[in-house]
């Protein structure tokens, strides 16, 4: 999704001096944010109905749609916050364009840190964050090994962190079974690699809570921004020129 990120940036770069010498600001918000929609609602539709290498497939298309439309969005935006500068002058007869400017790294490490907060939340709440924790301490266990650490210690050390003993044991066993059956690889290693794949195992709707914390929540926030700059933001092309022109 990095890369799909990325080229759905550089596709809004592209495209948005022809957008924008064709559409006014206003229409180019409308038509940005309702391509996101649209591409949100078929992005939770595919989560819900789809699995496996199309459903993959099919996700990195339509995120390339959303973002895309996010970078035009935020592109529109830039352009908006610019001319706050010649607002603000005209209204107080001052400049600030250095306090405008220095607005947008603060909000963009802001955002930043709600939208980390927000993942985070979202894994704790589908249960899918005490497994990636439970994956982290099997894999410092399986770390422990390679230094020199008995089995015996790196299931102690496992099962002091609230691991199931019995589900250890049982990776173990297997192991040794697989070993026994002539699979070349550490008895030990294998058996900790074996218990760590029990644990991939999501709650039951888990995937449906993070499909709709993935595209609920950012239609939520399309619209409510939306809504914001209809109500608030009132300098259209027009009344730019004109502040200009005073």
């Amino acid at each position: 999704f990095t890369v799909v990120f990325a080229a759905g940036t550089l596709i809004s770069q592209a495209i948005y001096p022809s957008l924008a010498a064709k559409f006014k600001r206003d229409k180019l918000v409308f038509y940005s944010i309702f391509i996101s929609i649209i591409g949100y609602i078929i992005f939770f539709l595919l989560t819900t109905f789809l699995n496996g290498v199309v459903l993959f497939i099919l996700l990195c298309i339509f995120s390339l749609i959303i973002f895309a439309g996010q970078g035009v969005f935020y592109l529109t935006m830039l352009v908006m916050l610019t001319n706050t500068i010649e607002y603000g002058e005209w209204q107080t007869g001052k400049n600030h364009a250095a306090i405008t400017f220095t607005v947008r790294p603060f909000m963009v490490k802001l955002s930043s840190a709600l939208q980390y907060g927000v993942v985070v939340l979202t894994l704790i709440l589908c249960g899918i964050y005490s497994i990636t924790n439970q994956v982290g301490d099997v894999e410092v266990a399986l770390g422990m090994l390679q230094e020199g650490k008995t089995i015996t210690e790196c299931v102690n050390y496992l099962v002091e962190l609230g691991h199931d003993p019995i589900a250890i044991a049982n990776g173990l066993a297997d192991a040794a079974a697989k070993v026994a059956g002539g699979l070349d690889m550490d008895v030990n290693r294998l058996g900790l690699q074996l218990y760590c794949e029990t644990l991939f195992v999501a709650p039951d709707g888990a995937l449906v809570g993070m499909a709709l914390m993935m595209s609920v929540v950012p239609m939520l926030c399309l619209l409510g921004s939306y809504i914001i700059l209809k109500k608030k933001y009132i300098i259209s092309e027009e009344k730019y020129e004109e502040i200009l022109q005073e």
